[in-house]
């Protein structure tokens, strides 16, 4: 009879073993050699599309005489920004493997760091340091609600806000120093040039850039997981 319980405890606590091994497991994300490549493509393509996005509502704000601080322009350019971030988001979540609920919180909080970092950079940087500040205040911000998604999937979830903040941050610096050349080359060019267009190329630049730096360093977190 006792050899006959043991074996049940026995068997019992190699249940619960296992049971705790699947669920500590659930939604982890796992690399294999060359997967962080959709997560630079997905985060450079945002970038792309967002700015794109931006500068064709500036176009047609501007065609429409309603550009400044008139309600039609700061309503305009509120509502394209907050779905440049959504674009942003939801192009990332779906690289990811993670919960429904963690893909919801990450598609509900994007728009919501990504608009109030540009709208603030732009606020407080002007026009010369505006695109960087909002880098650094989105890497910042994001970096640190998505660190605590992740504090689901890895013991080391606090990194993600110094590689989020570090990776944003080079991408502004390097794309305002890389605008503020061509500004001083090529004026007249990219003055004429389309502005969807001219926007697309900085946000492409922005998100190769910060999806470079920010996928080496989720990959770095994620490839220590058992």
């Amino acid at each position: 009879m006792a050899l006959h319980r043991r074996a049940h405890l026995g068997a019992r606590q190699g249940f619960v073993r296992l049971e705790r091994l699947q669920v500590s497991h659930q939604g982890t994300t796992s690399f294999k050699s060359g997967s962080w490549l959709p997560w630079i493509g997905a985060t450079t393509l945002g970038f792309t599309f967002s700015f794109g996005l931006l500068g064709g509502v500036s176009q047609v704000v501007d065609l429409l005489g309603a550009h400044g601080l008139t309600s039609l322009g700061i309503a305009a350019h509120g509502s394209a920004i907050s779905v440049g971030g959504v674009l942003v988001g939801f192009l990332q979540q779906r690289n990811l493997n993670l919960s429904s609920s963690d893909k919801k919180r990450w598609l509900l909080l994007s728009p919501v760091a990504y608009a109030t970092s540009f709208i603030a950079g732009e606020i407080l940087g002007g026009l010369y340091f505006g695109l960087a500040l909002s880098l650094i205040l989105f890497g910042l911000m994001s970096g640190f609600w998505q660190s605590i998604v992740f504090t689901n999937y890895t013991d080391r979830a606090a990194w993600w806000i110094g590689i989020s903040t570090f990776g944003f941050t080079a991408a502004g610096i390097i794309a305002s120093a890389l605008l503020f050349a061509s500004y001083r080359l090529w004026a007249p060019a990219l003055l004429e040039s389309p502005v969807i267009l001219s926007q697309a190329v900085i946000g492409a630049i922005c998100g190769a850039v910060a999806g470079s730096i920010t996928g080496y360093g989720y990959r770095f977190l994620f490839s220590q997981q058992v």
